[in-house]
């Protein structure tokens, strides 16, 4: 009995710990077709781009979670989070927060965070992204083999975005 207790408390602690490093992907893409009729106007209607919805929750529980970037951060941990390309593809970072707001604003605004990342699938990548639960998400990747913004798909609307 006691080996089976063990073998079941191994077994948990081997799957708890796939699950933290295992990527994390809360965009979904859509056809932008479906999006007609949304409210708010369109201030950015990139020449390429692709469009994807955000599982706004998770990706909030997951921000949250997020080490600061002065803390040593493990391998083990759940940092790699895939974001959506132009061309439709997925890439994957590893991301922590990283507070740029003087501490008086933070603390005037504390649902605004900003956070930083390094591409893993591509190492010349860099990542700076912001959420907040009024305008949404942005991200910003700098690399070698070209530059991406992930903005809002329309003002007013967190749901959509564009790659």
């Amino acid at each position: 009995m006691r080996v089976f207790k063990l073998s079941i408390t191994l077994l948990m602690t081997t799957l708890f710990s796939f699950a933290l490093s295992a990527q994390k992907n809360f965009f979904t893409r859509v056809s932008e077709n479906s999006l007609r009729n949304l409210r708010g106007k369109r201030t950015i209607t990139p020449d390429k781009y692709q469009t994807f919805s955000l599982d706004i929750p998770a990706f909030f529980s997951f921000l949250r979670s997020l080490p600061m970037e002065q803390q040593p951060i493990r391998a083990t941990q759940g940092l790699v989070l895939d974001l959506p390309m132009p061309d439709g593809r997925f890439s994957k970072f590893k991301v922590w927060e990283s507070p740029v707001m003087e501490p008086g604003l933070a603390a005037r605004f504390p649902e605004i965070r900003t956070y930083a990342g390094q591409g893993i699938d591509d190492p010349s990548a860099t990542l700076r992204m912001d959420y907040n639960p009024y305008f949404g998400f942005s991200a910003q990747v700098l690399s070698t083999t070209g530059d991406v913004y992930i903005d809002p798909y329309s003002h007013g609307d967190i749901r959509y975005y564009n790659s």
